[in-house]
């Protein structure tokens, strides 16, 4: 039996390449919109903070080629810790 916050094992399998990239997608859809806010606000200007979008999207997308790669190795790594032996 085991004590503490840690779940005894998995059961559910992992999440499916589509979901992930949804997930990312809309995630940098947040990302964006929340920038042009504090960008508007900060700059008092809409025009100005719609032309600084381009650069959370890249970084964006930056970061969902990275999480892509990482996500299969991640999940193969937290199955082994959470599963039974």
């Amino acid at each position: 039996m085991t004590a503490g916050y840690l779940p005894p094992s998995i059961t559910k399998p992992t999440a499916s390449f589509t979901r992930i990239l949804i997930a990312l997608i809309i995630g940098t859809i947040w990302t964006a919109f929340g920038y042009f806010l504090a960008w508007w606000f900060v700059l008092e200007s809409a025009a100005v903070a719609a032309s600084k979008i381009q650069y959370s999207l890249i970084t964006s997308a930056a970061g969902i080629v990275v999480a892509i790669i990482l996500t299969p190795k991640l999940q193969s790594v937290v199955r082994r810790l959470f599963t039974k032996n």
